[in-house]
């Protein structure tokens, strides 16, 4: 803005066009001298801008228009199209930057002639040519500012087609076979061949043929030969089997042995193609299974678990399939190891000196077992000893026994099957004999001294000794030859008798025992202690006992403190010789120490009787007048009851409460142990009868004092006034309950007018309540200690009524039209009026609701409640607004999964108030709108209401499934994506294979696998996890290769491949065949010296699998 001149020198300003505010300097924007400067101009910065000259004569505006430019940028949906011969199609080229672009294109660099571009800048390819019309294309544009291109490849062909003559093919273990695939496409297709689906046969592809030599059981599978090009592929499979006649994979001996109840194994390893089938025979009969006990395991080998004597015999294994079969014979003997008739391993006789014994060792077995015998683990030669013989059925006889032949002595029976030993405990016996037994002992013992009865013995084995008194069995000592008796009393006189036993024989020694004695107490009647204590209750009767004896009869003497009794007082008597002393109503005078003495030649003896006079219990005549027998309390006073009793010894004091125990009750305190008792604060609980029970071992006595409280009025609510509050026409009852004692009367009155006196009624009843009623009504409750007053206020009312029906009112309205809601009410007080939606309560209306313009949210269920302070009335109104339906999304899994073969039911809620359609479609179907036969996608889909029903679900079905809903004022709709989840399946996996590999060799086991979701592998060998880190593991989505190193028959086995995902899991067995190549099983002399006429074998032990073939040569 430069040219721009005036006098005075305008003031130059920028501003942007329709904007008042001038244009502010900054980083990016400078004016200067007339001149704008805008920096890294963007988009943003396009439009109109003013310069503003102005001085004191005038103002003048230059108008500048910016226009941004920017380079091209082009683009395209699609840079390789792929067309069949004859095909049209347009080449899209979308530029942006541009608006009127000049677009040009290019085949190979060459400007394109043969075709036209249309008005959109797309080039129009017509009848498409293979050879014309392959190529790389080239979409040009360039403006003022820079230019743009982008590539297109189109490539016009036909997709590969494969033909082969047979698909499923057969060769024989060790032969060869050639696969041909004669492949059609244009370009010519690329050719992979596979193994199994996974596998690449060859790193170089596009071989129409292999050829396969050598055929092992590992080539058994699915032979693909699979072409592509840009236009497609094609695959053609070829199905080889391998077949082999069956035979046994071991060598064993055909002359088996096994002992009874233990296991025996008969192998049946072998291989075949296809598997043989096993049959095992017993005796020439097919062989019946027992469970648990005979059985074939995973090898097809026999397992015979406890072993039977039934089960010798002759057993063939045959396998079998249609190509052959083979047998393994065995014969096989059950051993049965000797056992002991008497199932006593351990057995002990006994034979007396002089006499003849057998000792048996009965046993069984099979083979017969030989028996041979031992004395104290040393053999014995019975044939020199002339006293001992060895009977046939392997007993020995021992025909004079003598006390040097008790020992241990046993015997071992033996066969192939094992050995079992008896031992026999012999025992020589010799009968006992007491030394001096012949004759009867006299023995004179004295009371309360000791003496030792000696009976000495002998025999084998050792006697036992036992003692007798009278017939009776005495407790014995350590050392049964002596009997001690110790501190003699009268009762251990008698004949006293010892025997000696064993088992050869008894024999017995007596002795005659006379004891004297000085006199003693005897304890016929009780326990008697030299000092007693005897308590007597005065005026009772005492008798005191000296059951004195002894050898000879003892004198008895009674004292009295120390004095001999000389029977001078009439109520004491001695009785029975002295033996009872008679004290008929004793005094207390007669309390003292009384002993009896009993005397005789041999010593003196005395009891002593300390005698104890009791008095019973007796109130004093200090509580006689001091309380009365029934006294009288009020409320809350204090209370002292006396107990003031005599007695010997000193009586115990107890107090009850109408006959129970106060003796756990707090409130009431003992005073001087029971002397008195205090209440603090008399309530009514506390009236009764209060008993004093006083108690010693002479007796009792009680006292009865009966206590009476009387308690005020008090209503039973607590309150002094009550407000009621009474509908019009209704019957009120006014309460005024009180408790007190005695029971209170009542008086009635309103407003100082008396209604009912002295009353036993403590309800006044108000019926048909009208408006005089209203008033206040006093209530006075009365007894002989006090009265209360209470007060009830009466106010009657009326309750609000809403003036329409109780029914629910529904209304249709269309949206976007007027509502108005009306509520008239009636009531006392005037009742107030709120409105609620959907129990939501509208603080925008009163009287009435008014809607200008009704939508979709305004439908509801509106209710108006009408109240005052005595109720409540209310109405609905169920407002429906009419509209085109909604679905419900938020309640629909737009993503749901289903697994293959089942059905699934896809619903599609929506709310609206009219009739509705339902349309559900996939996303290869677009129906006319509501058109009834374009309402089933297929024959087998079903229809309820909102939902579809797709039984029987397969992959195909996995699509877009759309459901529409429509009324009169409009429609709705949602789409599905439907995902079938389908469970694992392993290629051929109902069928094992079977690979044959030498040591020192690799296999590979390949686990192809179909899922959705993709399924997880595990390997397992011979039923257990494998070690991974052992193996080779080749993984890709669908299918794991198991490379397995095979040094020694160690490494084959049954591989099991599991595959499993969230649906479920499938099982493919491998098993592999580890060969081993012949040697020799011992260290071969190469030179053999061999005489003349004689019978020489050349040894050839070979070990190998399959077993090896064994063919002799000599000489070449």
């Amino acid at each position: 803005c430069v040219g721009m001149t005036g006098i005075p020198r305008p003031l130059l300003v920028w501003r942007r066009q329709n904007n008042l505010n001038p244009i502010e300097q900054s980083a990016k924007v400078r004016s200067h001298n007339g001149i704008l400067n805008i920096m890294m101009a963007t988009k943003e910065d396009e439009g109109s801008y003013e310069c503003i000259g102005s001085n004191t004569a005038g103002v003048d505006i230059k108008t500048a228009q910016l226009i941004y430019a920017e380079t091209p940028i082009v683009s395209t949906n699609h840079s390789h199209v792929l067309m069949s011969p004859g095909d049209d199609i347009d080449l899209i080229c979308t530029v942006t930057g541009e608006m009127f672009p000049d677009v040009q294109w290019y085949k190979d660099d060459e400007l394109v002639t043969r075709y036209r571009t249309n008005i959109n800048g797309y080039l129009e390819i017509r009848n498409a040519l293979i050879e014309e019309d392959s190529g790389n294309y080239t979409c040009f544009v360039q403006n003022t500012v820079g230019s743009s291109s982008v590539s297109i490849r189109v490539d016009v062909g036909v997709k590969p087609t494969i033909n082969i003559s047979n698909e499923q093919i057969q060769v024989e273990i060790d032969e060869q076979v050639q696969l041909i695939c004669e492949v059609y496409g244009s370009p010519k297709p690329q050719i992979v061949w596979y193994y199994n689906h996974t596998e690449h046969l060859y790193d170089n592809d596009n071989k129409t043929e292999i050829l396969l030599r050598n055929i092992q059981q590992y080539h058994t599978g699915i032979y693909t030969c699979f072409a592509s090009n840009l236009f497609g592929n094609a695959s053609a499979n070829f199905n080889l089997s391998v077949t082999m006649i069956p035979r046994f994979t071991f060598e064993s001996d055909r002359y088996l042995n096994g002992v009874i109840l233990k296991p025996l194994l008969l192998s049946c390893d072998h291989i075949g193609l296809p598997k043989p089938a096993v049959t095992w025979f017993k005796d020439d009969q097919i062989l019946v299974f027992e469970q648990d006990r005979i059985s074939m395991d995973s090898t097809s080998s026999l397992n015979i678990n406890s072993l039977k004597p039934t089960d010798r015999g002759s057993y063939i294994c045959q396998i079998s399939n249609q190509f052959g079969q083979a047998k393994q014979q065995y014969q096989v003997d059950v051993y049965e190891p000797p056992s002991l008739l008497n199932n006593s391993q351990e057995i002990e006789l006994d034979v007396n000196a002089s006499m003849s014994i057998i000792l048996s060792c009965p046993v069984t077995g099979y083979p017969q077992p030989t028996i041979e015998w031992f004395r104290q683990n040393n053999s014995m030669n019975y044939n020199q000893d002339t006293n001992m013989y060895l009977h046939s059925n392997g007993s020995l006889e021992i025909r004079k026994v003598e006390i040097t032949h008790q020992d241990q002595y046993h015997c071992i029976a033996t066969n192939p099957a094992g050995t079992t030993t008896q031992y026999i405990q012999l025992n020589v016996n010799i009968p006992p004999w007491i030394i001096g037994g012949e004759e009867e002992t006299m023995v004179q013992a004295l009371l309360n001294k000791s003496i030792t009865l000696v009976c000495p013995t002998t025999g084998t084995p050792k006697p036992t000794i036992q003692w007798f008194k009278n017939d009776e069995q005495l407790e014995t000592f350590d050392d049964n030859n002596h009997y001690i008796l110790t501190n003699i009393k009268q009762t251990d006189e008698g004949i006293y008798r010892c025997t000696a036993t064993n088992k050869a024989g008894r024999t017995q020694r007596l002795f005659n025992i006379s004891v004297y004695m000085s006199p003693y107490f005897e304890h016929q009647t009780e326990n008697i202690s030299r000092l007693q204590i005897k308590s007597v209750i005065l005026n009772h009767t005492l008798i005191l006992l000296c059951p004195a004896i002894g050898l000879p009869k003892p004198k008895l003497l009674w004292f009295y403190n120390g004095n001999e009794i000389q029977l001078k007082k009439k109520h004491i008597l001695i009785k029975q010789n002295g033996k009872k002393l008679i004290i008929n109503k004793i005094k207390s005078e007669d309390e003292g120490r009384y002993i009896c003495q009993a005397t005789n030649t041999i010593g003196t003896i005395d009891i002593i009787y300390d005698v104890n006079v009791m008095m019973p219990p007796r109130f004093t005549k200090e509580n006689n007048g001091m309380f009365a027998n029934k006294q009288s309390y009020k409320n809350g006073e204090y209370l002292r009851l006396p107990c003031s009793v005599e007695g010997k010894p000193v009586p115990i004091r107890r107090w009850f409460f109408n006959g129970k125990s106060i003796a756990q009750l707090p409130r009431i305190r003992f005073v001087y142990d029971g002397l008195y008792i205090e209440i603090e604060y008399l309530t009514l609980n506390d009236a009764g009868r209060y008993t004093c029970l006083a108690e010693n071992s002479a007796g009792h006595a009680e006292n009865h004092i009966d206590i009476d409280v009387s308690i005020p009025p008090v209503f039973n609510d607590s309150l002094s006034q009550v407000k009621i509050q009474a509908l019009i026409n209704s019957t009120v009852s006014l309460v005024c309950s009180a408790y007190g004692f005695p029971k209170p009367t009542y008086n009635w009155s309103l407003e100082t007018n008396l209604l009912l006196n002295t009353t036993e009624d403590e309800e006044l009843i108000l019926e048909n309540v009208q408006i005089n009623d209203t008033g206040i009504y006093e209530c006075i409750a009365m007894n002989r200690a006090g009265e209360i007053r209470k007060r009830f206020i009466v106010e009657t009312y009326e309750l609000p009524s809403i003036n329409l029906n109780n029914e629910t009112n529904r209304i249709i309205i269309r949206r976007n039209e007027s509502l108005n809601l009306e509520c008239p009410a009636s009531g006392y007080p005037i009742p107030v009026t709120r409105w609620y939606k959907n129990e939501i309560e509208l603080y925008e209306f009163n009287k009435e609701v008014y809607i200008v313009s009704v939508d979709r949210q305004d439908a509801g269920l509106y209710s108006c409640i009408v109240s005052n302070s005595f109720g409540i009335d209310r109405r609905y109104f169920n407002i429906i607004i009419s509209g085109p339906p909604e679905i419900l999304r938020s309640h629909i899994n737009t993503n749901p999964s289903v697994v293959r073969d089942s059905s699934i039911t896809l619903s599609c809620p929506y709310t609206t108030e009219r009739s509705s359609m339902i349309t559900i479609t996939n996303t290869t179907w677009i129906p006319p709108v509501f058109q009834p036969e374009h309402e089933l996608i297929r024959d087998s889909l079903k229809l309820n209401e909102n939902q579809l029903i797709i039984p029987n679900v397969q992959i195909e079905d996995g699509q877009i499934w759309k459901c529409i809903v429509a009324n009169e004022y409009g429609f709705d709709s949602l789409e599905f994506q439907l995902e079938v989840l389908v469970p694992p399946t392993i290629l051929n996996g109902d069928t094992e294979e079977l690979f044959q590999v030498e040591s020192n060799n690799t296999v590979q086991l390949i686990c192809q696998t179909y899922a959705h979701p993709l399924a997880s592998i595990e390997w397992r060998k011979n039923g257990n996890p494998i070690d991974i880190n052992q193996y080779l593991s080749i993984k890709n989505d669908s299918s794991e290769i198991l490379q397995i190193a095979v040094k020694d028959e160690h490494d084959g086995g049954t591989f099991t491949c599991i595959a499993s995902n969230s649906i479920g899991k499938s099982e493919k067995n491998f098993l592999v065949d580890v060969f081993l190549p012949p040697t020799f099983d011992y260290v071969s002399t190469n030179r053999h010296k061999i005489q003349l006429n004689r019978t020489y074998t050349l040894p050839c032990l070979v070990k190998g699998i399959p077993r090896p073939i064994i063919k002799w040569l000599k000489n070449e």
